[in-house]
This record gives C-alpha cells, sequence and structure tokens, in this order.
C-alpha cells in the first residue's frame, strides 16, 4: 500500500531516473529512511525489461550531499539495464528449476517394443526429472504370462502397472490416482490403428498427449477430432527421428562445405535406402514399411527438396515386396521411384525402405557418369556413422568419421526429455497439424500399395536379400502364384 508520496513508486511510475541531491529536504524520501540508511544523495534508476520495469535500483551517498551528473545518471542507466536482464535470467533460473522438481505424472499406454525402449528412458530420465510412471497394457489372451517379468521390473522400480480392460479400464483407475496431479503427459505407444481412439479416451486426464508415429489414422479423422475437441490439451506427434543429429550434419555440410556445395549442382541420382534384417512382425506387419519407413527417408531427401514438389513415376512409381515367411497383410520391403527440379534441372530419387533385408541407412548423391571411370558420388551412411566423399575423379574417395562407433542414437531419448521438460520447440516433436500434414503424402503411397497387394503384384524375397525388382517385370511378380 501507498502510505504517501515515494521516490520508488515515482520511479516506478514514470519508469524515469530519479535523483534526489539531499534527501532531507525532499519530501518524496521517508525521513525514517533517512535515518536507517544514513542516506544524504541519492539516484533511482528503474530495471526495465520488455519495455515494464520490473523494479528499482538505487545508488546513495551517504558521506555527503552530493549532485549526480547527466554523464553519471546516463552510465548508471547502462548498468540497470544489465541488472534487469540478469534479474530476469534469474528467475527464469529459478522457474525452471521448480518446474523440474515439480511432481509430474507420465502415463506411457502401450507396452510393447516401443512402450519397453520409452520405459527404459524414463529409468534413466528420472535421475534427474522428478515424475511417477505409470504403465498401461491391454488384457489381452497371455499377455500376463508374457509381460510377466516386465510387470515385476516396472513395479520395482516404484512405478505403477495396469491392465486395460472392458470389466476394469485402466483409464477409470487412473482418473483417480491423477485426479491430485498438477501435470500429466499422456504418450500413446500402442499399435497404430488405435491410437486416435486412445487419443480420444485419455484427452481430458492429460496436459500433453504425445503420439508415436505413424498416426494410424486419415488425416481428416484427426482433423475432425481436433475440430470438436474441447481445448486446453497439448498434443504432439512423434517426429520420424531416426539419426536426428547426423541429419543436421548432413543439412550443415550440403549447405556450408564448398566442394559438396558445387558438386550438388551435378547431381543426377539421390538413392536412399533404410532396411532393417529384423522381418516384419507383430503389430508392425499390420502397418507396412511404407508407413513405418519412409517417412524417415522424407525427413532426410527434406535437406533438398520439399516433398510435395516430389512427383512421382510415371511407370513405376512404387515397387513392393513380401519377405519368406510374411504373416501379415501388407508390405515388407518397397520402391519409390519419383524425380524432382534442383537448381532447374531434374534429379532422379530412388528410395528403398524394408524389413528383413540386410541393415543398410544412408544416403548416396551421384553425379553424371563419365566416359571412363566411376561416377562422382557423396555417401552419408547414418547406420555406420561415416560420411564418404567420392565427389573428386582425380583423388580417392575419403572417409570422414561422423559418430564413433558404439555411440548411441538418443532421438528417442531427447524427444522424452524435452517433453518433460516442456521445451519448445522439442528435438523429435511435430505439432499435431504438421504430423497431419507430414502424413498426407505417406498415406497416398499406401493407398497405392494397396492396390498392388489387390492384385497380387509383389515380389517374394528371403530374410536377409532384398526383392530382385530388376529381373523380373516392373509390377514384380505374384506371391499367390508361387
Amino acid at each position: 500500500e501507498r502510505s504517501g508520496a515515494s521516490f520508488l513508486f515515482d520511479v516506478m511510475n514514470r519508469e524515469q531516473p530519479v535523483v534526489i541531491d539531499d534527501t532531507s529536504a525532499n519530501s518524496q524520501v521517508d525521513p525514517a529512511y533517512v535515518k536507517a540508511f544514513g542516506v544524504k544523495s541519492l539516484m533511482a534508476l528503474p530495471l526495465m525489461v520488455d519495455e515494464q520495469a520490473i523494479g528499482a535500483a538505487i545508488l546513495a551517498e551517504r558521506n555527503r550531499n552530493r549532485r549526480f551528473t547527466p554523464e553519471e545518471v546516463q552510465r548508471a542507466q547502462a548498468l540497470a539495464v544489465q541488472a534487469a536482464v540478469a534479474i530476469k535470467n534469474a528467475r527464469l533460473h529459478a522457474l525452471a528449476e521448480e518446474e523440474r522438481h515439480l511432481q509430474k505424472d507420465f502415463v506411457l499406454i502401450g507396452f510393447g517394443q516401443w512402450g519397453q525402449k520409452a520405459y527404459q528412458h524414463l529409468l534413466t530420465l528420472k535421475q534427474f526429472f522428478n515424475f511417477r510412471t505409470h504403465v498401461v497394457e491391454q488384457d489381452s489372451p497371455g499377455a500376463r504370462d508374457r509381460l510377466g517379468v516386465k510387470e515385476e521390473e516396472v513395479r520395482t522400480h516404484g512405478d505403477s502397472f495396469y491392465w486395460d480392460s472392458h470389466g476394469s479400464p485402466a483409464r477409470d483407475q487412473l482418473e483417480r490416482e491423477l485426479e491430485s496431479s498438477s501435470y500429466v503427459i499422456t504418450y500413446i505407444a500402442t499399435p497404430a490403428a488405435t491410437h486416435l481412439p486412445t487419443l480420444a479416451r485419455y484427452y481430458d486426464l492429460s496436459d500433453v498427449v504425445l503420439i508415436e508415429k505413424p498416426l494410424g489414422a486419415p488425416p481428416d479423422d484427426y482433423r475432425k477430432f481436433l475440430d470438436t475437441a474441447p481445448g486446453g490439451v497439448e498434443i504432439v506427434a512423434a517426429d520420424h527421428y531416426y539419426f536426428k543429429l547426423e541429419v543436421r550434419l548432413l543439412g550443415m555440410l550440403l549447405t556450408e562445405e564448398r566442394t559438396l556445395r558445387n558438386f550438388l549442382d551435378s547431381v543426377e541420382e539421390i538413392r536412399i535406402e533404410i532396411l532393417e534384417e529384423q522381418p516384419l512382425t507383430g503389430a508392425a506387419a499390420d502397418i507396412g514399411v511404407i508407413a513405418d519407413l519412409i517417412p524417415h527417408a522424407f525427413a532426410i531427401i527434406s535437406l533438398l527438396t520439399p516433398i510435395d514438389r516430389i512427383k512421382l513415376d510415371a511407370e513405376s512409381p512404387l515397387l513392393i515386396g513380401k519377405h519368406e515367411g510374411l504373416t501379415g497383410q501388407r508390405e515388407s520391403y518397397a520402391r519409390m521411384n519419383a524425380s524432382f527440379e534442383y537448381q532447374g534441372r531434374k534429379v532422379r530419387l530412388v528410395i528403398d525402405v524394408g524389413k528383413g533385408a540386410e541393415n543398410a541407412k544412408w544416403i548416396k548423391l551421384s553425379g553424371e557418369k563419365r566416359a571412363a571411370g566411376r561416377s562422382p558420388s557423396y555417401k552419408f551412411d547414418f547406420g555406420k556413422g561415416e560420411a564418404i566423399d567420392g565427389t573428386q575423379a582425380t583423388v580417392r574417395a575419403a572417409v570422414r568419421r561422423i559418430r564413433e562407433p558404439g555411440v548411441p542414437d538418443n532421438a528417442h531419448l531427447n524427444m522424452l526429455r524435452h517433453v518433460i521438460e516442456k521445451r519448445h520447440p522439442a528435438v523429435g516433436i511435430l505439432s499435431i497439424r504438421e504430423a497431419i500434414r507430414a502424413n498426407q503424402r505417406v498415406r497416398d503411397l499406401e493407398a497405392m500399395a494397396v492396390e498392388l497387394l489387390a492384385r497380387k503384384e509383389w515380389t517374394d524375397y528371403s530374410l536377409g536379400t532384398r526383392p530382385a525388382f530388376e529381373a523380373g517385370a516392373m509390377s514384380s511378380v505374384m506371391g499367390g502364384a508361387t
């Protein structure tokens, strides 16, 4: 409360320095203040942050009356600006520390492959952040026997495990448990087809919902949900975060390294391979590799062209394959043939994605074929952590190490850390509407694959190999006939 006139209120209201040469003769200075601090002259300066006074700094003379010069006032103002910024940063740091120690609740829905990986990351993050973990898994036949050891591990770490069923919905149990929570993060890592229904079910329990890739429902279905949802909940989607840091490094090299930048002007073909030796099994078999792996390739090629500028090949835009023993109804291998305009030239683009093949994760840029010798090329191998520069015709290809062997790719861990820290923008996270836009081209390719599967136009291949598309007709051989 303001009991009377005060130089402090004056400097805060006017947001200008106040100079008082003789405090004993000035009505704005309380005599009790003069007596307590022995102040004879003073200069009061507003502490300005974002064009608003957050406080005042006082420079006082206690030995004698003093007249402050305009130059002294100006210098003091400059110091006050620095002090104000320091105070603001200290406040932000204090808030961040308070936020770090404020207990949150992390609801992990789905305890399959990705859910179990996420839980291990959460155990690591618990060493630095204060949160409780609640694991939810579908109580399907055989699930309790299959996950009994994992359930016990979760409970041993002091976390909660909920079996979800029609008779005993986990959501109802969590609603009671989370009633007193200050902040709830829900991570949906269930099979893709259940992502949108799970979002709708847990939406009103959450402050933030993170949806694992892929979205698993048509973009229009997500838009309809967003248009009717009450709001107040932040929905984000996991980006396709394979080798996130390496992709950024490649982007820097493409723009900053002169020889590579010059080589780009002559590139005629770009090939991307994202192959995994693990067969297509489980829930992934109901998704297919187009939805699962093509977005990773799009994230890489987007360094060179917007995705919507990629034109599919007129004759054979998409080839698909199935590995031996595949029980799902989707493709386990896909090749996309396309092109795009770059620097006024047409560049061919070939993307191979697959499972049950040899491990390979790389991008290779190739230049015009020479009359003799090899074509100039630049290969960036995300899996091996090296770049092979063969752009110079007269010298041997140079190998550059970009990640030491054994150093893990921690993009998944970083994504979860950023969600817990509430950082924006976060590594590996897209707003839900960004994810919907990125998902449209993938949905188009999925529709083409469905047509090829319906016509039995795919190529079979053995585990550990890849489809021999070149050996047969471009639309390939039917699995049914063999």
